[in-house]
């Protein structure tokens, strides 16, 4: 990984060139979400949790005008989202955890001042999944990326401000908010989803019960009635902060 960070730094300064170019290192720390309408609507059975997550990587900014550049980069990003709910009489938290490598491509706009304005696509492609039980005890679930996207398209929109430390040196902070536009999950059947494979995935909670269906006579109920898909969009809310290196 660090490898290939070195080697994307060194193609992107090679690619725009010294002149009027900043490259650097950047972090995140984010609010992740899963949004998903049938979790949404489980009530208390089911709800979400805050969760929070981050990530690293390297950015170079080239600037073609004196207010206007285009920003590349790559690095490793986390996205979790936890779940807490009811099952019987107990109550549990859940996660998901999902490892991406991220590669955004954004227009920026800096001010004489340092406000900085951005806009553009990423690109997230899946690395990792991980599910696990938070409480009543930690306790690794079985999971499967079988039907979780291999990659996620991601609208981005952020602002913040760059200050100069020296003639060289700026550092940059400021928040992005990054809106995952295709599903994350795909529609398994019925009887898939009985399964521990998928019921016990990302997968499995886009195939969220409503509150049974029953019949008030016989009080019979049956999955097919209640159960219900909905598409998955990962979001999340950065907090970002890089220092950067200004090529003249």
């Amino acid at each position: 990984m660090k490898t290939s960070i070195c080697m994307m730094g060194l193609m992107l300064a090679s690619l725009f060139g010294y002149s009027q170019t900043m490259v650097g290192l950047r972090g995140n720390v984010s609010s992740t979400w899963f949004l998903n309408k049938e979790v949404s609507d489980a009530g208390d059975e089911l709800d979400y949790k805050g969760s929070y997550a981050g990530g690293i990587g390297i950015a170079a900014i080239h600037m073609f005008g004196e207010k206007s550049g285009i920003e590349v980069g790559i690095g490793s990003n986390t996205m979790v989202q936890q779940y807490q709910g009811t099952f019987g009489e107990e109550t549990f938290v859940s996660q998901t955890k999902l490892n991406f490598i991220d590669i955004p491509i954004l227009f920026k706009s800096i001010s004489e001042t340092g406000f900085y304005f951005e806009i553009g696509p990423k690109i997230s492609l899946l690395g990792s999944v991980q599910d696990s039980f938070v409480s009543p005890e930690e306790e690794d679930r079985p999971t499967t990326d079988k039907d979780i996207a291999g990659t996620m398209f991601s609208g981005v929109l952020g602002f913040g401000w760059f200050f100069d430390l020296n003639d060289n040196l700026k550092l940059g902070t400021g928040l992005r908010f990054n809106y995952g536009l295709n599903d994350l999950t795909t529609e398994v059947s019925l009887e898939d989803y009985g399964s521990a494979e998928f019921e016990n995935s990302l997968n499995g909670l886009a195939h969220t019960y409503f509150p049974e269906q029953f019949d008030p006579m016989t009080l019979e109920t049956t999955r097919e009635e209640s159960l219900e898909y909905g598409a998955t969009h990962g979001a999340a809310l950065d907090l970002n902060i890089g220092l950067y290196y200004v090529f003249d």
